[in-house]
């Protein structure tokens, strides 16, 4: 499930096909029933089941997504049956207004397409005037300028006369082809060099120009900036950010924080992971909670380059076993011990003397002596 992460097909799914009749429930998914049960045997439970309390999944992941209205549902509900469409729409769109708004975004395409494909523009014109009548919305045009670049270049590779033979006697695409084409993002602050390449206007960089020539910026952490290491291993954190892309320099530096607040002199730097254009996780050295101290803070920068780095947040991995952490810091919870800045439960035993224990009622931050052996108190009774 695309929208649920939380959530997985396991190969036994299937697509439930559209009723007639209008509005209907959107496409989705659905589960195939199996056979029946045996008798004398419990059935095979394919829904949601419910969780026994030690089931967990250690695993660091990202927030879910939000779970949006279907496409197919918000288009039925927008469009009209095509007899009773009328000009203007329902929000004022006049003939003349969209055809010539559908005439300057084909004009995108014409503008970065090679000759062989600029019939298409004038195939698709009438289809984009009759969309957004339907429609009632000029939201589909940039993926109709999207899909254009593709069908345009799909054509081109259905044509023998665009391939060639290399040295080794093998028959490929001609640069050409696949490359005179630009994004359409690239005409947004850029404009189409030669063989397809994007020159960016001044203060703009990136492969379509979408960056501002300076440092990607990190907005914040994705859920809580405290990782606990007894719910999850910690070694990825997930960040929403801006102005940044996927390359071979895309990295983060991630640098611990000591404990008396001052940065590590060792820096640890890794590739940074693209998820979305706004966001993106970073690779976090294993913090040694349960061997170090309980309570370990890392700042994180990124880099579009490796040489100019964002603004830097701070996360933290703990352990919960005596740490409790939430938006204003770590305190030690009741009934632990933190001894050597680890944490234990009380009663744990030291690991090298079982001699010694976490007596958290006696001495929360040092091994305690066995207590001594009660002696049972005696009664004497006098006869007269």
């Amino acid at each position: 499930d695309v929208t649920n992460r939380l959530l997985q097909c396991n190969g036994n799914c299937e697509p439930v096909t559209q009723g007639s009749g209008g509005e209907g429930p959107a496409p989705t998914w659905s589960p195939i029933l199996p056979a029946p049960p045996a008798p004398g045997k419990a059935p095979h439970c394919i829904g949601r089941s419910k969780r026994s309390a030690s089931e967990h999944i250690y695993v660091d992941r990202d927030l879910p997504e939000p779970v949006f209205e279907n496409d197919h549902v918000t288009y039925q509900r927008s469009a009209r049956a095509a007899s009773s469409v009328t000009w203007p729409t329902p929000s004022g769109i006049t003939a003349s207004q969209a055809n010539t708004t559908c005439h300057q975004e084909l004009e995108t395409f014409s503008r970065m397409a090679t000759t062989k494909c600029q019939h298409m523009v004038s195939d698709i014109l009438e289809d984009c005037v009759k969309d957004v009548q339907l429609m009632d919305s000029y939201e589909m045009l940039k993926m109709a300028v999207d899909a254009l670049t593709t069908s345009c270049q799909t054509q081109q590779a259905e044509d023998p006369a665009n391939y060639v033979t290399t040295p080794e006697g093998k028959s490929v695409l001609v640069p050409e082809v696949s490359t005179d084409i630009c994004s359409v993002s690239c005409l947004e602050h850029g404009h189409c060099g030669d063989k397809g390449r994007c020159v960016c206007e001044a203060g703009y960089v990136g492969d379509e120009c979408q960056l501002l020539d300076k440092p990607p910026r990190l907005i914040g952490t994705r859920g809580s900036k405290f990782c606990d290491i007894v719910q999850r291993p910690c070694r990825t954190m997930y960040f929403d950010a801006e102005n940044f892309q996927m390359n071979a320099t895309f990295v983060c530096k991630v640098t611990e924080i000591d404990i008396n607040g001052q940065l590590s002199s060792q820096q640890v730097t890794g590739q940074a992971n693209f998820i979305t254009n706004k966001r993106l996780s970073c690779p976090i050295p294993d913090a040694q909670v349960k061997s170090d101290r309980s309570v370990k803070p890392f700042r994180v920068w990124v880099s579009n380059d490796g040489k100019r780095f964002s603004n830097s947040l701070t996360v933290t991995t703990y352990d919960s076993t005596c740490q409790a952490c939430n938006g204003t810091g770590c305190s030690q919870k009741p009934n632990t011990c933190q001894i050597d800045g680890l944490c234990y439960q009380d009663g744990a035993l030291k690991p090298d003397d079982p001699s010694r224990a976490c007596r958290a009622h006696t001495n929360t931050s040092q091994w305690t002596p066995p207590l001594p052996p009660t002696t049972p108190s005696t009664t004497t009774t006098t006869t007269t």
